[in-house]
Order: C-alpha cells, then structure tokens, then sequence
C-alpha cells in the first residue's frame, strides 16, 4: 500500500507542477512497468518519481 500511496502522491505533485495529463500518464505506465523494485528499496518515493519523470521528459524531448 506504502508503494502505491507514494506513487499516487507524485502524480498529485507532478499535476500541479505540469497540467499535460497524458504525458504524465504515459510517464507513469513506463515508470511502473520499467521501476518497481528500485522505487520500493528508495527512501523519498515521491522525490524519485519527481526525478525519475523530469529525466525522461528531457530525453523525450
């Protein structure tokens, strides 16, 4: 629950900070199909997800 708590408060943040609902949503699917275990083993899930999804709108872009 801790895992899917955490994933759900980094989309609230992330919502705020960018309204572009379908990327994030895109960026979520890959996160959580590519990340699990590392995020679990991490300490500040909600400042990964923050990182982990600035990462790649970079490198999309």
């Amino acid at each position: 629950m801790y895992y899917r708590f955490s994933l759900y408060l980094g989309i609230k943040l992330i919502n705020k900070i960018n309204s572009n609902l379908h990327f994030i949503a895109n960026e979520m699917h890959f996160i959580v199909n590519t990340r699990p275990l590392k995020w679990i083993k991490t300490k500040s899930t909600v400042d990964m997800f923050i990182m982990q999804t600035y990462t790649l709108k970079i490198k999309i872009r």
